[in-house]
């Protein structure tokens, strides 16, 4: 074996080894296949829970996350049952653009037990497609006072996402809500038709709560905006002492 040919091989050995070490120490690591797969997209509804009572209004927000892919438009729709929820129009809530550089698809709107609500950026006013991640729409909700308690779904339904090509791109994950429906009027929290002294203790343990939370009570949220605040205290206020629904 020529000095030459036995050199070269020395030198071969040493990169190997010191690849070797590189690797072990985190400075040089292989491709995995995670680290080439890229962040899943997702379209849910948040919050993924809302406790109501009937006759509250409640809001929901529709967020699409479109991962590393450069979202040109998106069309969603939201399914839920219309006897005993009614559904404000959707609002846009600026995820694509501005209201001016955007168009919203014909037909975005309300209709049997469906909201519907496309949009797509437009050209030549530099507002490119670019990865999003947040609020698409806001819809509000009013519960039918004569609702059933009971958990009723609201359902993500024919989500369509496209690239800056106009090419469809994957829905990984969908995630639906849900609205848990109570019973109980409004402040009466021992259900015997009037408010008094052991009602008020209950709203004060609900006080300062919010949906989701374990002390959160429905029949402590006069305007039923998830949060149990002043203003439903002086709601509460107006009828303590009284039997309001006897």
């Amino acid at each position: 074996m020529s000095n030459k040919m036995m050199h070269r091989k020395v030198v071969a050995s040493i990169v190997v080894c010191l690849l070797a070490v590189m690797m072990a120490v985190g400075g040089i690591m292989p491709p995995t296949a995670a680290a080439l797969v890229p962040p899943p997209t997702a379209v849910s509804i948040d919050p993924d829970t809302r406790t109501v009572s009937p006759g509250d209004t409640f809001s929901i927000n529709v967020l699409v996350d479109s991962g590393n892919y450069n979202l040109l438009a998106c069309h969603v729709e939201v399914g839920y049952n219309a006897a005993v929820f009614a559904a404000s129009a959707p609002v846009y809530q600026g995820l694509l653009g501005a209201a001016a550089d955007v168009l919203v698809e014909p037909g975005s709107g309300v209709v049997d037990g469906l909201v519907k609500y496309g949009v797509t950026r437009v050209a030549g006013v530099g507002n490119p497609a670019v990865p999003v991640n947040g609020a698409l729409i806001t819809i509000d909700f009013t519960v039918d006072p004569d609702a059933e308690p009971d958990t009723y779904p609201l359902e993500v339904q024919n989500v369509i996402l496209k690239d800056e090509n106009n090419e469809d791109l994957p829905v990984d994950y969908v995630f639906d809500g849900e609205v848990v429906i109570e019973g109980g009027e409004k402040g009466d929290f021992t259900g015997d038709d009037g408010i008094n002294f052991d009602d008020f203790v209950s709203f004060g343990l609900a006080y300062n709560s919010v949906t989701g939370d374990p002390n959160y009570n429905p029949i402590g949220d006069f305007n039923g905006d998830g949060e149990i605040n002043f203003d439903d205290f002086v709601s509460f206020g107006l009828i303590y002492n009284t039997c309001p629904y006897a």
